[in-house]
């Protein structure tokens, strides 16, 4: 939830990248790229009402929620330049910094951009490894974006409004907030004990290994918007919250041979008391007052 888009995030531009050794084992990467960037979706679901006795009501719900860039027709004419710079002291450990900048609005809204800042890194001592990421994104002008939503809706419904026919508009304004930030901190530890040799697992193998991960995850979302109201051609109400949601993940990954790994692990995700983790978080569903989330996690994966 912290990056602008949920990933894996896809996109339709070009870009460079290279590296460069430095010393004997150091190495420095750089890439960028320009491409459509993410946009604001917006949904339109019309939903005609009869009332006896009066006007027919002709209400107009939209979502509005961050996407990714289009592939076909682009809604604004501004594109997003994103990039990363990495240095790599020698193998095993490196350090990145990364950003994105553009306009997240479509060209019908106000001109509002949004930015991305990040810094990752990676360590590791013997069979121990430590790698982390802090995200933070910042959509700017959500009020003019609100007011500008309101302003469209309003000149929609005044050129549909007849005697016979009342439109009304109501507004979900989905994972937009003024500012989100969070981080995540793994470590990892390779080891494999003697007394598993003779067993299934580390016969056939010549060099099977154990990982056992342990994972926290914390993301504050500033000003994330609620609800949406106006009246007449102003807005009369913007309620926004500010939220958090933490993550804790303990797992353990058993590797026959490196390019083949099975993982068992445990996620347990909280956020704030009595709210739901369904409007903080990607893909959760939740209650409207279930604000934790226990998930046993089973994976595969094979390389060749």
């Amino acid at each position: 939830p912290v990056l602008p888009v949920p990933a894996a995030w896809g996109e339709l531009g070009a870009g460079l990248h290279g590296d460069l050794d430095v010393g004997e084992e150091g190495r420095f990467t750089a890439e960028g790229y320009v491409v459509n960037g993410a946009t604001l979706d917006v949904e339109f679901e019309q939903v005609a009402k009869t009332r006896h006795g009066d006007t027919t009501e002709n209400a107009i719900e939209a979502k509005v929620q961050p996407a990714t860039g289009v592939f076909g027709n682009d809604t604004k004419n501004s594109k997003a330049f994103t990039g990363r710079l990495g240095y790599s002291p020698r193998l095993g450990h490196e350090i990145g910094v990364s950003g994105y900048w553009g306009q997240y609005t479509p060209d019908f809204l106000a001109h509002e951009d949004l930015w991305s800042a990040a810094v990752d890194g990676l360590t590791g001592f013997g069979p121990f490894e430590l790698e982390g990421e802090y995200v933070y994104t910042r959509f700017e002008g959500i009020g003019n974006v609100a007011r500008s939503l309101a302003q469209v809706a309003i000149d929609q419904q005044s050129s549909a409004e007849s005697n016979t026919l009342e439109t009304e508009v109501e507004f979900e304004l989905a994972n937009l907030a003024r500012s989100k930030q969070g981080y995540w901190l793994e470590g990892r530890y390779r080891f494999w004990p003697s007394l598993l040799d003779r067993t299934p697992l580390g016969r056939p193998f010549d060099n099977p290994q154990l990982v056992g991960v342990l994972r926290g995850e914390q993301v504050w979302l500033g000003g994330l918007v609620q609800d949406v109201t106006f009246s007449g051609r102003r807005l009369t109400g913007f309620q926004e919250d500010n939220r958090f949601v933490n993550r804790v993940t303990a797992g353990l990954a058993y590797r026959p041979v490196p390019p083949v790994v099975f993982q068992l692990a445990y996620e347990f995700t909280w956020t704030n008391h009595g709210q739901s983790l369904a409007g903080v978080t990607n893909y959760l569903p939740a209650g409207e007052h279930e604000d934790t989330d226990h998930a046993v996690l089973l994976g595969a994966a094979f390389g060749f």
